[in-house]
């Protein structure tokens, strides 16, 4: 979605450059789900309304180095503004190891475990991932819509080789939410968020998709409210990207779609498919319909 073109643009060649420019971080270690916490990393490390979320734990895996390494990448063009979201104060303490000054905090919101409550895909996928899946999309929407921040969430297998402000503050400076092409349309570890007003439309992108992620990651039994047919076992996909994709085309064509990453996936993995239930007709559901419907009118709105 756009917006109208707020302020000038900044100086290319140091634009939003934040290294020596932001006070002490004194948020090390903090539990974001404690009173003013996210109001307190935001004033300190927020820089001229831009933050940039890294997440990872710090478990001896490539998955940890890639998370430093993308931190190191973003500090060597001068993006000090980092927060790097972690699973506990343990993993903050480990990366300061490496990384003295690293801006680093946790969330109890979710626990690292598998739910009580899980869906096949919990079963079957439970890792990393989905906890932070979970913490990332949370605290974009609400660093975002609540405190007026512009938030850059990356994913740790990305290489930042130059600034990126230049071009989101450039040809994208009017678009609200801008994100890396992936299939069916965006890809859910790197989008940039920006100048979000509680009740426009991003802002509805944002915190549906949290909702989304966190209601089917914690209650698989919920998938029986918004796909009546499915049938227990749930498989209650719990994927960001496929998520991402139904909440924008919903918003993006002004109807609800649970069709893709929900109904869909309970044909191919849950009690539902076919090969469980001969009796059943994915093509003769509402849910089928609305897909085809949406392959259409989504191309038909012109969204870039």
């Amino acid at each position: 979605s756009r917006r109208p073109h707020a302020r000038p643009a900044l100086d290319a060649a140091v634009m939003l450059e934040s290294a020596g420019r932001l006070p002490p971080f004194t948020a090390f270690g903090t539990d974001l789900e404690a009173e003013g916490a996210l109001a307190r990393v935001a004033s300190q490390l927020a820089y001229q309304r831009e933050l940039i979320i890294v997440c990872s734990d710090a478990a001896p895996t490539a998955s940890a180095s890639n998370a430093l390494n993308t931190v190191l990448q973003l500090r060597a063009l001068g993006l000090h503004h980092v927060l790097f979201l972690s699973d506990s104060p343990a993993s903050c303490l480990s990366m300061r190891g490496a990384l003295p000054d690293i801006a680093c905090v946790w969330s109890s919101r979710l626990p690292k475990t598998m739910p009580a409550n899980p869906g096949l895909c919990a079963k079957m996928y439970w890792g990393y991932a989905f906890y932070f899946y979970d913490l990332r999309k949370h605290y974009a929407a609400r660093l975002a819509i609540e405190f007026g921040v512009n938030v850059l969430q990356t994913d740790t297998d990305v290489v930042w080789l130059s600034n990126p402000y230049p071009t989101l503050k450039g040809i994208y400076r009017g678009v609200q939410l801008v994100s890396m092409s992936d299939t069916p349309l965006v890809n859910a570890g790197v989008f940039y968020a920006q100048d979000v007003r509680p009740g426009d439309g991003a802002a509805w992108v944002l915190r549906e998709l949290s909702r989304r992620l966190h209601l089917f990651i914690t209650n698989s039994s919920a998938v029986k409210q918004y796909v009546p047919w499915a049938q227990p076992p749930y498989f209650a996909n719990i994927d960001e990207q496929t998520i991402m994709n139904d909440v924008l085309r919903s918003s993006i064509a002004n109807v609800t779609s649970y069709a893709q990453a929900t109904a869909h996936w309970e044909v191919k993995k849950g009690a539902t498919g076919t090969r469980k239930n001969r009796t059943f007709r994915w093509k003769e559901t509402a849910e089928y319909a609305l897909l085809n419907f949406l392959g259409k009118e989504v191309p038909r709105r012109k969204v870039r």
